[in-house]
């Protein structure tokens, strides 16, 4: 059996340990602290930028949304709309297609990296086209 001697019981590795970290971070204290604020800097600008983008998807929906309302709307030539009824009517199928491509536009110009925006923009090419603008419609579409 190996006796300690009064030095080793009295020695303790952890002392050391952590001794020797506060000598580190007293002599590399202010590039941690660099390192530190760097990294909270381009973590809170991606958080950042991650809020903003869920915010503008989150109005591009609503938008889109809308427009939709608009497009799913009845043709009612000469009707007024029934009780109750909030949405839009429409007195002639052309009329309505108008409406529709010009909201949809709006849509995909305000939010135009955004999958709202771009599912608008393919709307609205495709109500370019049932109003006989085939030219713009294609054009359109080649812009998705």
């Amino acid at each position: 059996m190996a006796r300690l001697s009064r030095e080793e019981l009295k020695h303790d590795e952890f002392i050391d340990r952590v001794d020797a970290l506060l000598l580190y971070l007293e002599e590399h204290g202010r590039r941690l602290v660099l390192i530190a604020l760097a990294v909270g800097l381009v973590a809170g600008g991606g958080g950042a930028l991650y809020w903003y983008g869920q915010r503008q998807e989150a109005r591009a929906s609503r938008a889109l949304g809308q427009a939709m309302i608009t497009w799913e709307a009845p043709v009612q030539a000469g009707l007024p709309p029934l009780p109750g009824q909030n949405t839009k009517v429409f007195s002639s199928e052309r009329e309505k297609q108008e409406a529709t491509a010009k909201e949809f536009g709006e849509v995909a110009k305000q939010y135009p990296r955004t999958r709202g925006g771009r599912i608008a923009r393919h709307h609205e090419a495709i109500c370019q086209f049932e109003l006989g603008q085939t030219e713009e419609a294609v054009k359109t579409l080649e812009e998705v």
